[in-house]
């Protein structure tokens, strides 16, 4: 039994145990963050409270929770939003899905690849890439904060739009500052480009929205097996279930972890 007591470098707390006895490989990637029962915590809750107590499940991703509990919400109610607030909502999950690869490429991973200790040592050798990690982070949580209202637990997005219009000027300010940070996003992905990474099988099945556009926004995602899942089936085809030793739900399709 070979056992990793605490996970370096993630959010959250999770260890790993791995049993190589008997002649078979058996391994427990361990959870360890407190329950947050939001599943039960929304029973009984007016529609209008859901998406706000949902964003609760994750503070950089609360843009995220809160509008894929509103469109849920409006699918159930039968209520469809003008392609304005379609693209305004696509804009902040955007900003948010650049904002949180950003930071865990740059502050989490950046460091192990490179060979540094960690950022204070990034900032001693690459002081210039440590500026525009910071600029860049700035300059997405201004602009999720212009359509979101705040950045960790949005207040603005409502089901049906927004409780706050945002008009032509604040519009152009957030494209200005987008178009001052474009170059430098585009230098932090070819650095992370050049990266060789170790080849290695997963046996898992993988998952992804069917988009073109690199967007989580949808109502039909696909599977390594090219299967295409409705939103409204998941629970007809994707099977989620309490392990004893971790308090994540594990998901699997058809056996195989997801």
């Amino acid at each position: 039994m070979m056992s990793v007591p605490g996970i370096d470098r993630i959010v959250g707390h999770a260890t790993l145990d791995i049993d190589m006895e008997r002649g078979a490989l058996d391994a427990r990637f361990k959870v360890l963050n407190d329950p947050r029962f939001i599943e039960a915590i929304v029973l009984g809750k007016k529609y209008y409270e859901v998406p706000s107590i949902v964003s609760r499940i994750c503070g950089p991703c609360s843009i995220s929770h809160t509008i894929t509990a509103t469109m849920a919400i409006e699918k159930a109610l039968g209520v469809s939003v003008p392609e304005p607030v379609r693209i305004l909502r696509r804009i902040a999950v955007l900003g948010e899905v650049v904002e949180n690869h950003l930071l865990h490429l740059t502050l989490v991973c950046l460091p192990e690849y490179f060979g540094y200790a960690d950022l204070i040592e990034v900032a001693k050798y690459k002081p210039e890439l440590l500026k525009s990690i910071l600029l860049i982070r700035s300059q997405l949580s201004k602009i999720m904060e212009m359509i979101s209202g705040r950045l960790v637990h949005p207040n603005t997005l409502m089901i049906g739009g927004f409780s706050k219009t945002l008009g032509k000027t604040k519009l152009e300010e957030a494209r200005n500052m987008l178009r001052e940070i474009r170059g430098k996003i585009i230098d932090i992905a070819e650095i992370f480009l050049e990266i060789e990474f170790p080849e290695f099988e997963v046996i898992m099945e993988a998952c992804a929205s069917l988009r073109d556009d690199y967007l989580y926004i949808g109502d039909e995602i696909i599977t390594s097996d090219e299967r295409r899942v409705r939103a409204e089936d998941y629970r007809k085809v994707f099977i989620e279930d309490v392990q004893p030793y971790t308090t994540s739900k594990r998901v699997t399709l058809e056996g195989l972890p997801v």
